[in-house]
């Protein structure tokens, strides 16, 4: 950051601005050279289902389940939905 009579500058604009502060000028640039223009939406969950049913399906312990859940952001309830999803999938 500059400072202009006493008032700090910004060097990049609005989210660019950010991601320099979070990753670094660099990376502030990169995404500025391939995705400027694009507006992109960051989805709540980092992992993807499949991903996520991977890492649980040998899991049998009710209360250990509940914390892989919790760690991916889903529900207990939903997680085992998507193990349930998983095993009909696979005998077909």
């Amino acid at each position: 950051m500059t400072k202009k009579n006493g008032k700090k500058i910004q060097k990049y604009a609005g989210v660019y601005n950010d991601i320099a502060e979070l990753l670094g000028e660099e990376a502030a640039e990169k995404v500025y050279e391939n995705m400027s223009g694009q507006q992109v939406t960051f989805p709540r969950k980092l992992y993807s289902k499949e991903y996520v049913v991977e890492q649980s399906k040998d899991i049998t312990d009710s209360a250990e389940l509940k914390k892989i859940a919790i760690y991916f952001g889903y529900t207990e309830r939903r997680l085992k939905q998507l193990l349930k999803q998983e095993k009909e999938n696979h005998k077909k």
